[in-house]
């Protein structure tokens, strides 16, 4: 089954075991690249398509979902700041049939990196782009005067570039969501030494667009990292705050070096907070840089225990603090920085937002789950009607009062309401001990990585990485890298997992652009589901993901009123992790084993 951005929320969310699959779709499910319908295609832009555009006058940089580009003017001089302006463009489903396989639709979606620049859709939007800018007699001006996060949406794809048409989305109103530095600082009761400079965006020179949030710009000569959301300054905000209030840690980002602000209005020169600058780091992630290690064979057990043990003590360092706690562990948010000839981890991302589902620890996941099925506004799929909601809403609610917490739970909202902790309810109405354990979960899978030098647990159904591999060796599969006692403490470390219940990983897999039931990809010797069995299986999937919260959020409820059986507890794997002090434990006997082992002749 070919997906898209709008068919994620059919496929990828608890919503889809509950909601029924939109009909009509299957000339856009079963289209296959090779098809020959493409023939059909103006030649003169068939050949433009499959092929890189010579002499371009716009760059693409990456995408997201793809739907959202992130394209850059070549033709302009130096200079310009850090805009934002993406170019939007309509469903994959909505591109005309015939340009399916040439535009490469459906790997569009999954393929957030420069790799998309390769695709057909992005030499459209080069050729689309550069028709569309020769037509202005001063572009750099009007580029220039586009307000911050503004976007250029592609009405509709045409079979013929002349047939596209665009028009400007100008985000006039994001001014009106951002606060100055004085209202934050008040309202973070910071004194003046703690809050960093401030400079306008206009001093920024932009490089590169990095990712989604994240643009690589140059700063008095430096090379720095400028975050930004335009979607939710809110999280930028509380981003701030935290790194603002984290004491330093050696393997910790520390607090922003600069606040990045615009104006509200051109002459009034109150300056808005709308972003801020950190080190760049351009070793890049773990994520990228274990798959090379692990083709090249050049890792040595001596890197994978420092990182691990980095790792494990800013995970200490952050839970150590009153109310905080880290959510977002996974390879990318993982930096390398090289130091006195030794490469040394650094932990990104501190928004404190939701994981994806293949590392979010199962107790934080079925909490969310049961939520985005009652609460409209967590919703991730419009299909749920009232009724369906309200019957999730119940076991939630029961589940909620038996930890005396009140609904509704939090929601992060556009206009910044500086929350004590954020806004991620399943962490926030956890224990002390549960966020740790929940910390745990995730450094097991990211220890599972570091040592089998993979750069991702599992398969996800709605991004790849250009390391991916068919088959994809997936947790919780060991080989030889990993020790057999690190083995069997990671086991301990993700206990609770799906994997180890039994479950396997999720049961549907992403091969390129498509999604199977697993087993039925059509590789390895395997048979391949047609799009109807795919539908059926994807039901099936989250049918049970969401009876399996709805069995542990009434487990734990009588856990904790002392009435659990031993099926329950059974479902509360999550009691039976380690600390994160017996984590660093063992990786310091691991350390000084592997040591012995050296001075013997073994393993580097």
């Amino acid at each position: 089954m070919n997906i898209s951005d709008k068919l994620r929320k059919h496929l990828a969310f608890s919503a889809a075991g509950v909601v029924r699959f939109p009909e009509h779709l299957d000339q856009y499910l079963n289209y296959d690249a090779a098809d020959q319908l493409c023939r059909r295609v103006e030649p003169a832009l068939w050949r433009s398509l499959s092929h890189p555009v010579p002499n371009p006058t716009w760059r693409i940089d990456g995408a997201s979902f793809g739907t959202k580009y992130y394209a850059t003017p070549l033709f302009l001089p130096p200079g310009f700041p850090p805009l934002r302006i993406d170019v939007d463009v309509p469903d994959q489903r909505d591109w005309p049939p015939e340009l399916w396989g040439v535009l490469g639709a459906s790997d569009s979606v999954h393929m957030h990196d420069q790799r998309v620049a390769d695709l057909g859709i992005s030499r459209y939007l080069i050729l689309l782009l550069d028709n569309w800018s020769r037509d202005f007699p001063d572009f750099e001006r009007f580029y220039r005067s586009l307000p911050f996060g503004s976007s250029i949406v592609v009405a509709n794809i045409g079979l013929k570039i002349s047939e596209s048409r665009i028009r400007l989305n100008r985000n006039v109103d994001f001014p009106s969501h951002l606060l100055s530095i004085d209202t934050l600082q008040e309202m973070w009761k910071l004194k003046d030494e703690l809050m960093p400079m401030a400079i306008d965006l206009i001093e920024l020179r932009f490089v590169k667009r990095l990712y989604s949030s994240i643009c690589l710009v140059e700063h008095n000569g430096k090379l720095m990292a400028f975050k930004s959301n335009t979607g939710s300054p809110s999280s930028i905000y509380h981003e701030i705050k935290v790194l603002l209030s984290l004491p330093p840690h050696p393997n910790i980002v520390g607090p922003p070096k600069v606040l990045v602000t615009i104006s509200e209005d051109a002459h009034d020169g109150r300056g808005l907070v709308c972003g801020f600058l950190l080190d760049y780091y351009e070793l890049g992630s773990l994520e990228a840089y274990l798959p090379r290690c692990r083709d090249s064979h050049s890792l040595s057990r001596r890197d994978q225990l420092r990182w691990s043990l980095e790792l494990t003590s800013a995970l200490i360092h952050i839970h150590s603090q009153t109310g905080m706690f880290y959510s977002d562990l996974k390879m990318d948010n993982i930096l390398l920085r090289l130091i006195d000839g030794e490469m040394s981890i650094i932990l990104v991302d501190f928004e404190q937002s939701r994981n994806l589902y293949t590392w979010a620890p199962p107790e934080i996941f079925y909490v969310e789950c049961i939520a985005e099925l009652s609460f409209r506004g967590l919703a991730r799929n419009d299909g749920l009607t009232d009724q369906m909601m309200l019957e999730f809403r119940g076991v939630l609610e029961q589940y909620f009062a038996s930890r005396g917490v009140t609904l509704p739970v939090l929601v992060q909202p556009m206009n910044y309401d500086n929350p004590d902790h954020g806004w991620y309810y399943p962490w926030l109405t956890s224990t002390m001990r549960e966020q740790e354990s929940g910390a745990v979960y995730c450094l097991g899978r990211a220890l599972w990585c570091i040592f089998e030098c993979v750069g991702n647990t599992s398969n996800i159904l709605g991004m790849s990485h250009s390391h991916d591999s068919e088959p994809q060796h997936e947790f919780p599969t060991f080989t030889s890298r990993t020790p057999d006692s690190a083995q069997e403490f990671i086991k301990k470390c993700t206990a609770g997992a799906r994997e180890w219940a039994g479950d396997g990983p999720l049961g549907l897999f992403r091969r390129g652009g498509k999604v199977y039931p697993r087993g039925r990809t059509g590789t390895m010797g395997e048979p391949i589901a047609t799009v109807d069995e795919t539908k059926e299986a994807i039901k099936k999937v989250w049918e049970l993901e969401v009876a399996k919260a709805k069995a542990f959020l009434l487990a734990r409820e009588k856990y904790g009123n002392g009435t659990a059986e031993a099926d329950d507890m059974k479902l509360l794997g999550y009691l039976e992790r380690p600390t994160l002090k017996d984590v660093l434990d063992f990786l310091r006997h691991l350390e000084v084993a592997g040591v012995e082992t050296v001075e013997k002749g073994g393993w580097r």
